[in-house]
């Protein structure tokens, strides 16, 4: 059996897991959860962040933390993959650019990025109370998104892997990319 590894990635905020969840119900696939593997890591290390608080971390460390668990947690059973995370991160001193060798060491197989337009993205970030996202208006969000999506680019070329890029409009076809 050859095990698929998809990067679901997109900017905080978008939808990304909401669509998994949704997908779930209709596919078998393990989802992993970059932001709940960096935490569970780091819990291990004595350090057990809020979510939020990971963006103030050394982002190279949190990365490393993410492969291991990524590599502890992977079902080697699973067909399918799917790794919740993102291309870059919003760090208090600016985005950050998440390197190729990350994606590399999680023998990614292909990249799925959920975009959607940045007052929708906006609107989510506003509505959930539960998160403390750094401050962001409509045209920081259309730039973070941009940067994001050209990193995607960039470690889908280093990596020879296919990119496709989604809308919540098209989220049937999220199911066709999967399967």
């Amino acid at each position: 059996m050859t095990q698929k590894v998809v990067a679901f990635v997109g900017l905080s905020g978008v939808g990304k897991t909401s669509a998994l969840k949704a997908l779930g119900a209709t596919i078998s696939f393990q989802h992993l959860g970059a932001s709940t593997l960096i935490r569970e890591a780091r819990k291990a290390n004595e350090t057990s962040p809020n979510l939020d608080a990971l963006r103030n971390f050394d982002i190279d460390e949190s990365q490393r933390l993410l492969i291991k668990g990524f590599n502890k947690a992977i079902d080697p059973q699973a067909a399918l993959v799917v790794l919740d995370g993102h291309t870059l991160i919003e760090t208090p001193s600016g985005l950050v650019q998440i390197r190729a060798e990350v994606f590399q060491a999680l023998n990614l197989t292909s990249m799925v990025f959920w975009a959607d337009a940045p007052s929708e993205i906006l609107s989510r970030r506003e509505r959930d109370l539960t998160r403390n996202r750094p401050r962001a208006d409509i045209a920081d969000i259309r730039r973070f998104q941009e940067t994001a999506l050209l990193a995607a680019f960039e470690i889908c070329i280093a990596l020879n892997v296919p990119l496709s890029i989604l809308t919540p409009r098209q989220s049937g076809r999220l199911q066709e990319l999967l399967t």
